[in-house]
């Protein structure tokens, strides 16, 4: 199995470390790279011969300041095939993500409560 690997661009990296490990608690890793300042990552080599436990990755960007935080865990599963052994096309992290939609579901109950309160005056 050769996944690529993404994630999203850190402002100021200088490059990112990534880890591959076979628990979410990354005590036993099977790669632990550092990667020039792209946010894309290809396998060049297989990680494991094993096809039905899952395995989990976590990014972080490096920094002139430091290291960020880690990304959190994001496992997959690979499936092996007689022809090839790249079943796992993507994987991807993106906080950001989380973090918008959050941001969008309390800023509509917020004006939802607003209206609400509005209309409720408007009324009385």
């Amino acid at each position: 199995m050769q996944p690529t690997f993404r994630w999203e661009a850190a402002p100021d990296a200088t490059g990112y470390r990534l880890q591959v490990a076979t628990g979410p608690d990354f005590e036993r890793l099977l790669l632990d790279t550092t990667v020039d300042p792209t946010t894309t990552y290809t396998l060049n080599q297989p990680l494991s011969p094993r096809t039905s436990d899952p395995l989990y990755w976590r990014v972080r960007a490096e920094r002139p300041s430091g290291p960020t935080a880690w990304s959190a865990p994001q496992s997959f599963v690979a499936t092996a095939s007689t022809d090839t052994a790249s079943p796992v096309q993507e994987a991807r992290t993106s906080a950001g993500s989380a973090l918008l939609w959050i941001s969008i579901v309390v800023i509509s109950f917020v004006a939802t409560m607003i209206l609400l309160f509005w209309a409720g005056a408007q009324i009385s």
